[in-house]
């Protein structure tokens, strides 16, 4: 019986952007591309702006976290996590 990839029908990023460091991170510019998800390097609370425009705050958000939200912006206001990557 061959191996099964448990993989096969996941979505693939195909882009990645570090948003922390105030490059890509601001509470009035949205991200250039839509980001499928957030990767969250260092932990703390990250407040973004949805797909459907939401305000949202995922607080104590732990180190290594993928959040899968598409974001249009991720908030400098309120967000406390480092090393924030958009995954596109």
């Amino acid at each position: 019986m061959a191996a099964r990839n448990p993989f096969q029908h996941a979505a693939h990023a195909q882009g990645a952007k570090l948003l922390s460091g105030g490059d890509g991170i601001s509470d009035t510019v949205n991200l250039e591309v839509e980001a499928r998800a957030l990767y969250v390097g260092g932990a703390g609370d990250v407040r973004l702006l949805t797909r459907e425009s939401d305000d949202v705050v995922f607080s104590a958000v732990p180190a290594g976290s993928i959040l899968p939200v598409y974001t249009q912006r991720v908030f400098s206001t309120n967000t406390s996590a480092t090393l924030v990557i958009a995954l596109t």
